[in-house]
C-alpha cells in the first residue's frame, strides 16, 4: 500500500487526459474509413480494453502517447475480446458489432458482468440484432441491420445510447433514438455526438437522437484534458490550502466542468482562464450539490464536503451504487474512517464534517475512482491507501501526480514503511 504523510498539496500540473474522449475518438477513428491518430492517449486500463476491442476489425498502430486507427476491409468471421471492467467498451462494441457479419464473444471482468445491460440489448434486438448475455459476457452474431428504430430510458446508462449513435453510423439507414424519462449523464451523449461529428457524421442531439452517414478518418486530434480526474487535484489542493494550476482543461470540451461552480459554491477560489485553471483556497461554505448529469464528480465533491463544518448534501447518486464499485457504499466507507458524520437517504448522501481521524488506512475497493478519493484524503490528513492500483483503470497520468507528491513512502501488509 501508499501511505502518505500530511501536507499542503500543490503546483503546476498537466491535466490528465480525458478517458471518455480518447474511447469515443478511438472508436469513431477505428470503424472509420481513412486514418485517424488520437495524441495525448493516457494507456489506461479502459483505453486499452477499447483497442483490445477493436483490433479484429480495426488496425491498430500504438506509438504512445499517439495511437493510429482505421477500420479494415477484412475481418476474421469469429473474435473474441476481453472489455476488462470497461463499461463504455462493453455497451459501445456490442453494438458495432451486432452490425458486423460474424460471430463475436465479448468478455468482461470483475463487477462488469453485473452491471445493466438488458436495456441496450432488448433496443438491440428491436432491430433485428442478435445478442444474448451469458454469465456477464456477451455473445453477438452479427446481421445485415440496415437501420435502427429504438426508445430507450434515459437515466439508466448514457453509454446505451451512446452505443447505438455508434452502431447508427454504420447503418446504411442510420439510427433514430427515442430517449424516454429522465435523462441523466446526458453530458456524455452529447459529447458522443460532438466526437461522431468530427468524423463527419450527422448528428442531432435533442428530444430524439438522430445518427446517420458513414464516419471518415479525422486526421490528426489531440485528447483534452479530463475535468473529472482533474478534479481530484483540485479537491486536493484546496482541503490542504494549498494552490494547484492545471494546465490543458478546454472550456470547450465542457464534460464534469460543474466542478468549477462547485468548489466556488463552498468558498473556494477558482480561475478558469490563460491555458489552466488554478485552484486556491480551502472550502468553507456546505453544499446541495446534484450529480445526476456528472456522477464521476461524486467522489471528489464528497471528499471537499467533509472538510466544510456543517452538513452538505449529494444528490442524484443512485446509480453510482452500478460502478466498478456500489460507490455510494464506498464513497461512505472513506468518509467514515475519516471520522466524518455520514448518512444515506435513497438518492443522496449527506455528510457533516470536519473529519475527526487521521492516520487511517483506506480502501480502494478496486475503483479507480474511490483510490483517487482516498489518495487526496491521505494526502490532507495522513493515510495509507490499499488497492491504490485500481487508479490504472482511468489515469496513469493522475496516479503519477499524486506520486510526484514529496511526502509518500511504500507500506508492507503488516504497515511497517518503505522509503522511496
Amino acid at each position: 500500500m501508499i501511505c502518505f504523510e500530511p501536507g499542503q498539496f500543490g503546483g503546476r500540473y498537466g491535466a490528465p487526459p480525458s478517458k471518455p474522449v480518447s474511447q469515443r475518438l478511438l472508436v469513431a477513428g477505428g470503424i472509420a474509413d481513412g486514418k485517424t491518430s488520437v495524441g495525448g492517449v493516457d494507456p489506461s486500463d479502459d483505453v486499452w480494453a477499447v483497442l483490445r476491442g477493436l483490433a479484429p476489425i480495426s488496425a491498430v498502430d500504438v506509438r504512445l502517447p499517439e495511437v493510429t486507427v482505421f477500420r479494415k476491409f477484412c475481418v476474421e468471421p469469429s473474435r473474441v475480446v476481453d472489455v476488462g471492467e470497461s463499461g463504455f467498451a462493453l455497451r459501445v462494441l456490442t453494438a458495432l458489432y451486432s452490425a458486423i457479419d460474424g460471430t463475436t464473444l465479448i468478455v468482461t471482468r470483475g463487477r462488469l458482468g453485473e452491471r445493466p445491460m438488458d436495456d441496450l440489448l432488448e433496443a438491440l434486438r428491436g432491430c433485428g440484432a442478435r445478442v444474448e448475455r451469458v454469465d456477464g459476457n456477451v455473445i453477438v452474431v452479427g446481421t445485415r441491420v440496415r437501420s435502427c428504430e429504438a426508445t430507450i430510458r434515459g437515466d439508466v446508462s448514457s453509454q446505451y445510447i451512446s452505443a447505438l449513435m455508434y452502431m447508427g453510423s454504420l447503418l446504411e439507414g442510420g439510427a433514430t433514438v427515442r430517449v424516454v424519462g429522465p435523462r441523466e449523464s446526458w453530458q456524455y451523449v452529447e459529447l458522443t455526438g460532438k466526437v461522431l461529428s468530427m468524423f463527419g457524421v450527422d448528428v442531432e442531439v435533442g428530444e430524439t437522437v438522430r445518427v446517420s452517414g458513414a464516419p471518415r478518418g479525422a486526421g490528426y486530434v489531440a485528447v483534452p484534458g479530463d475535468w473529472a480526474l482533474s478534479a481530484f487535484l483540485m479537491v486536493a489542493a484546496a482541503i490542504t490550502g494549498g494552490e494547484v494550476t492545471i494546465e490543458g482543461l478546454d472550456p470547450s470540451w465542457p464534460a464534469d466542468m460543474q466542478i468549477v461552480d462547485v468548489l466556488r459554491s463552498m468558498g473556494t477560489g477558482v480561475d478558469v482562464g490563460g491555458g489552466g485553471v488554478t485552484v486556491s483556497g480551502r472550502p468553507r461554505r456546505p453544499a446541495d450539490v446534484d450529480v445526476s448529469n456528472a456522477p464521476d464528480l461524486a467522489p471528489p465533491i464528497a471528499l471537499a464536503m467533509a472538510f466544510v463544518d456543517g452538513r452538505s448534501v449529494l444528490r442524484g447518486v443512485g446509480r453510482l451504487r452500478l460502478k466498478e464499485s456500489d460507490r455510494v457504499s464506498t464513497i461512505v466507507d472513506v468518509l467514515a474512517r475519516m471520522g466524518v458524520d455520514v448518512e444515506v437517504h435513497d438518492n443522496a448522501i449527506a455528510v457533516a464534517g470536519p473529519p475527526k481521524r487521521g492516520g487511517v488506512t483506506f480502501a480502494g475497493h478496486g475503483d479507480h475512482r474511490i483510490a483517487f478519493m482516498a489518495m487526496a484524503a491521505s494526502v490532507a490528513l495522513g493515510g495509507c491507501v490499499e488497492g491504490w492500483d485500481a487508479a490504472l483503470k482511468s489515469s496513469p497520468t493522475l496516479l503519477r501526480h499524486f506520486l510526484g507528491h514529496a511526502s509518500w513512502t511504500w507500506a508492507d501488509g503488516a504497515g511497517k514503511p518503505h522509503l522511496y
